[in-house]
């Protein structure tokens, strides 16, 4: 076998092994859906509402999520748009929905408002708000998925309520979560019975300790979602707590993974680097061979005994590397080695 069809070999298998490495490290896939309701029609505009969901998608976006951002939605863009999420989330490995907006609970259920609602009685409820259920099985992706609602507002449609002397729903917040889903957690700005506070700033202080915590790289999402609560309770003077429900199969979970060190190799470039450095020479030319090493393979060298030589050290190299991402890469090394 002549030098040229050695590098032709030698050349092929580092390609195989490259790009079996690249699809081994395949990152993650993960997107995002964030809603921000701030001028509802018939209940006036949410301070802060739209600078935080502004925060959290341009957050995700840095981090590397495919964002989704929308806001001021009525019933059925609202409905449309939860429905294209989900159909999303199921290529995912990672789903984030946020939403902010006014909600209110009826008969122990939280619901969502749409921008439109009138909810000037509960027979209206289908036409102008949605289950937070029903967000929450939007969220399919295979990993984790993560509901943020800061809906924990005062019920502005109370008081138009012409159902019973109750009003319409609860007065103020969110009731906790009683639907479990898998790799699933849920966290609200504020605990049952309570409310979200604005604050001073440009964002609330929910949003701005989710924005603080939630991206950091390699941070637990349980933990990024505790020092949420703690930074939301210094801030509002305990009189804000937000709660997180739901449980995940993994013992670490992170939304956003560690950061690659400066000058470490990654994916397919961590596999070329793998392959020795005899492969990536550059091919010898043919004009330049000597006409005895054109017209017949090379004499093996002589090496010490049990030192490996020639076409067997260079598999002996790849041969790690090659192993390490699957049974098929390791055959053709073995039978590139055999034909050497």
């Amino acid at each position: 076998m002549n030098a040229l069809f050695k590098f032709a070999i030698s050349l092929a298998l580092a390609l195989v092994i490259s790009l079996s490495a690249a699809s081994g490290a395949r990152a993650d896939r993960r997107i995002a859906f964030v809603i921000g309701n701030a001028r509802y029609q018939h209940a006036g505009v949410l301070p802060n509402v739209d600078s935080d969901a502004n925060a959290v998608a341009d957050l995700l976006e840095k981090a590397g999520f495919d964002v989704d951002r929308r806001s001021d939605l009525g019933i059925d863009k609202l409905k449309k748009a939860v429905l294209d999420f989900s159909l999303l989330s199921f290529t995912a490995d990672v789903a984030v929905i946020y939403f902010s907006g006014y909600g209110l609970v009826i008969d122990d259920n939280n619901y969502l408002i749409a921008a439109d609602a009138k909810l000037s009685s509960v027979r209206d409820s289908e036409d102008e708000f949605v289950s937070l259920n029903w967000i929450l099985v939007a969220g399919a992706a295979r990993k984790l998925n993560l509901v943020i609602v800061d809906a924990c507002r005062e019920n502005p449609f109370r008081r138009a309520s012409d159902e019973s002397s109750k009003g319409l729903g609860a007065p103020l917040g969110l009731a906790d979560v009683k639907l479990k889903l898998h790799n699933t957690l849920i966290a609200l700005a504020a605990k049952s019975g309570s409310f979200s506070y604005d604050g001073d700033g440009p964002n609330s202080p929910f949003a701005s300790a989710v924005v603080k915590y939630i991206a950091q790289p390699d941070l637990d999402i349980r933990s990024a979602l505790d020092k949420v609560r703690d930074e939301v309770l210094r801030a509002t003077g305990n009189r804000q707590e937000p709660q997180v429900f739901g449980s995940l199969d993994a013992v670490h979970a992170a939304i956003v993974p560690a950061e690659v060190p400066n000058g470490a190799p990654s994916g397919a470039s961590a596999a070329s680097e793998a392959v020795p450095p005899a492969l990536a020479a550059e091919p010898p030319s043919a004009e330049r061979l000597p006409l005895a090493e054109k017209a017949a393979p090379p004499a093996a060298a002589e090496v010490p005994n049990g030192a490996p030589s020639g076409a067997s050290a260079a598999s002996e190299a790849v041969a790690p590397a090659a192993a390490s991402q699957g049974t098929g890469s390791v055959t053709l090394t073995r039978a590139i080695a055999e034909s050497w």
